[in-house]
């Protein structure tokens, strides 16, 4: 009894820990965790893991969650002050479609398949057949894919209607 009594009092206090660490970590969502927020989050659920078992004490869990969360703030905010940071920490969008064609290079670079690549443009409503509408796209450090569309491509506009007007006349 006294065993669970000790499960569930270091499970209430990490419980409480983990709130207080989300309140004070800032307002990044789920989907938008990069890999390192992946990579530290990891780290941290394996420190619950070894304090919730008793694998290691309470104060010892306490200590090591704080410190990686103190890092990774630090880290944040050099990466958010600083382009050069930013582009170590978090890389740089890789172009794999230019002017309606697949850049192979692009995609070896990031390790992605063709297929891939299709996924991520038709979840953006664009399907292989339509990719000459493609200006550019690029794979972005998010593993998003993001794509300017060919001026004629591109959905009409309020402008576009007034243009029209101004051309009628």
């Amino acid at each position: 009894m006294n065993e669970f009594l000790g499960i569930a009092l270091r499970i209430s206090v990490m419980y409480l820990f983990a709130l207080a660490l989300l309140r004070l970590s800032g307002k990044r969502s789920i989907g938008d965790l990069t890999p390192l927020d992946f990579a530290v989050a990891t780290i941290i659920g394996d420190m619950f893991d070894d304090v919730f078992w008793a694998e290691i004490p309470l104060s010892q869990g306490l200590v090591g969650i704080t410190t990686i969360l103190f890092l990774h703030t630090l880290v944040a905010l050099a990466d958010s002050s600083s382009h050069r940071i930013h582009r170590l920490i978090a890389g740089m969008p890789v172009q794999v479609i230019n002017q309606g064609q697949v850049l192979e290079e692009g995609l070896a670079r990031e390790r992605i398949s063709i297929e891939a690549l299709w996924a991520g443009l038709r979840e953006q409503g664009q399907v292989q057949e339509k990719l000459p509408e493609i200006k550019t796209a690029s794979l972005e450090p998010s593993g998003e894919i993001s794509m300017i569309l060919q001026e004629a491509a591109m959905p009409v506009q309020k402008r576009d209607l007034q243009r029209l007007k101004e051309l009628k006349k």
